[in-house]
């Protein structure tokens, strides 16, 4: 392999345009690109002409994906091929004799792409040369659909060389066919030629995203915090990445100085999830003690801390299910004078947060 050149400089070499066989739609990803080059000869049989031996050759250049991601599908695959077929010289007496003075020649080479027997793609070429012994070389450009990998592993076969075909049409002066009309040069069999492009696949990122209820442990009482969202999205290395977004608050009444009933609003907001941890601020807006406000509407009196998290009850990233996380809320700060008492109240280590998808 080496690596990708322009399909430009290579295709202002190939005088004959190619024809794509096959085509089909669908998105295509950009990726990286390596260039392969593929080559084989076979021995063949001129069967219209007294069985004559000769033997035909492909040459081809494609420009493939590096890599996979399975079930997407990457960009067309560019390729430029030249064929030869030697024409032996009773051959081109025989034709000659038949009033030919040119032979048209069309190369077909079939190829199974992402281990898919029943989908095959094509390259197809032709071209036309003066009747002459000795070889008849043509060559042509185009593109095949992208590939789109079935399975995921190492050394995936992606393009393996199947059926190769010559078509020979030799023609008179005004362009018409010659009573030999077109045949099959028969050529030998491809069983012990080796994949064209194998890759790596890897899976594809699982992403979603979740409704979820959300209750969190803290101050030493349950505070429910409703229904928010998650996001969440999971790579082919397994690293996780995603967001989850708890936008009430909470009501929690952990006692003051032991005893005094206390009421606080208690609203959690979580940073980006990265791998098991999220960076999170819990801010304490409301606070009243034997119903006496000593906060309300405060935006400034929070405490930041790390969230880590463990998954519980099987979650997944496309199903869902509970995630659990802990944390250590150290001391509360922008509360105006009442820093100390939020700190009482509220910091301590051991604080969980449950989110169970709805």
């Amino acid at each position: 392999m080496r690596s990708r050149r322009s399909v430009a400089a290579l295709a202002a070499a190939i005088t004959a345009a190619g024809v794509v066989a096959v085509a089909v739609s669908g998105s295509a990803t950009a990726a990286e690109t390596v260039r392969v080059e593929r080559g084989y000869s076979l021995p063949c049989i001129f069967h219209e002409v007294d069985y004559l031996p000769t033997e035909a050759s492909i040459e081809a250049l494609l420009d493939v994906p590096a890599s996979g991601v399975l079930g997407r599908r990457s960009a067309p695959v560019a390729w430029q091929a030249s064929g030869v077929v030697n024409l032996p010289e009773q051959a081109s007496a025989a034709f000659a004799q038949a009033g030919a003075t040119s032979v048209a020649a069309r190369f077909t080479q079939h190829l199974i792409v992402d281990e898919a027997r029943d989908g095959v793609s094509t390259i197809t070429f032709s071209g036309e040369t003066a009747l002459t012994p000795g070889p008849l070389r043509v060559s042509g450009s185009g593109e095949i659909p992208g590939l789109l990998p079935t399975r995921a592993g190492e050394q995936v076969t992606a393009i393996k060389p199947a059926q190769f075909t010559v078509l020979l049409t030799p023609r008179k002066a005004d362009g018409s066919p010659t009573a030999y009309g077109s045949f099959q040069v028969g050529c030998g069999s491809l069983t012990e030629l080796e994949d064209w492009h194998r890759y790596d696949v890897v899976p594809a990122p699982t992403s979603a995203k979740h409704l979820v209820a959300a209750s969190t442990r803290i101050a030493g009482g349950g505070t429910d915090l409703g229904v928010g969202g998650l996001a969440i999205r999971e790579d082919h290395t397994g690293a996780v990445t995603g967001s989850l977004s708890l936008p009430r608050t909470g009501t929690a009444t952990p006692p003051a100085y032991g005893f005094l009933p206390t009421t606080a609003k208690v609203l959690l907001t979580p940073g980006p999830i990265t791998g098991r941890t999220a960076p999170a601020t819990v801010t304490v807006p409301d606070l009243s003690i034997l119903g006496m406000p000593l906060l309300k509407g405060a935006t400034t009196c929070k405490s930041t801390t790390t969230l880590s998290f463990a998954a519980d009850g099987g979650f997944t990233v496309g199903g869902g299910g509970t995630l659990i996380a802990t944390y250590d809320l150290p001391a509360f700060t922008g509360c105006g004078s009442h820093d100390r008492l939020v700190t009482e109240l509220f910091s301590r280590t051991g604080n969980t947060l449950t989110i169970t998808t709805i």
